[in-house]
């Protein structure tokens, strides 16, 4: 397998030269930031057990698993904390596994709009944002969009979207529909971009179909693409 595989925003941070965190050190703020979820009270807006989604693809070029939680601090708090990871291993090079981790900590001003501050951690880099967060809920369709900019350095934008969609179709059985898209730009290039696309049935806590990974890196836009099925859980 080329090299493209290692992941985009590792190799756009490497070309930053961003001051990397020992393996250790990730590990910690990774653990922390999973503590912190499950000691915040659950809440949504429904007053419901937010579900904890983890989805797995196994491609022709390798293997992608990714998940997020939600958790708001009390029922009737503006604050709620927001935690996406995706972990990508390549067939062919099955010890060299790529993670990405986004933690971020929301103030919602309406149920469509908030503001969130936070940071990610990938390759042994630690890059703090700032981001809108934007978000509309309906029984068979939900938005979450973050205009995010990087404060480091190297002042970097990024748009981020997750969008489900489950259309009935009989009373027992509903389609599903995911994209998961990322675009990262600096003022005078494109950086890199993803977008994860699912498309199946869902059955209830299940959810399973074809699936595919794009990725476009650089100004050149190269791109990879790895495709195949996947399985979804929702964990409550």
């Amino acid at each position: 397998m080329s090299s493209s595989y290692v992941g985009p925003r590792r190799r756009f941070l490497a070309l930053m030269q961003l001051p990397r965190l020992p393996t250790a050190g990730c590990a910690v703020l990774v653990i922390l930031s999973l503590l912190l979820v499950h000691l915040i009270p659950i809440h949504s807006r429904a007053q419901e057990p937010s579900p904890i989604p983890v989805d797995i693809l196994a491609g022709n070029k390798g293997v992608n698993l990714e998940g997020w939680m939600y958790r708001r601090f009390g029922e009737d708090s503006h604050f709620s904390f927001f935690n996406y990871a995706q972990v990508g291993v390549p067939w062919e090079s099955r010890n060299k596994a790529v993670t990405f981790i986004n933690g971020v900590v929301i103030y919602e001003f309406t149920e469509l709009l908030g503001v969130a501050g936070g940071g990610y951690v990938t390759g042994g880099s630690f890059v703090p944002t700032a981001s809108l967060s934007l978000s509309y809920e309906r029984e068979d369709l939900s938005i979450n969009v973050f205009p995010t900019i990087e404060l480091v350095n190297r002042t970097a934008f990024e748009l981020f979207l997750i969008g489900i969609y489950r259309p009935k179709i009989t009373e027992d059985l509903r389609g599903f529909a995911m994209v998961t898209t990322a675009t990262n730009f600096s003022p005078n290039q494109h950086n890199f971009s993803s977008q994860n696309i699912r498309i199946g049935i869902d059955l209830g806590r299940w959810q399973l179909g074809p699936g595919v990974n794009f990725e476009q890196i650089g100004s050149s836009r190269t791109s990879t693409v790895n495709a195949g099925v996947f399985l979804r859980h929702e964990f409550r």
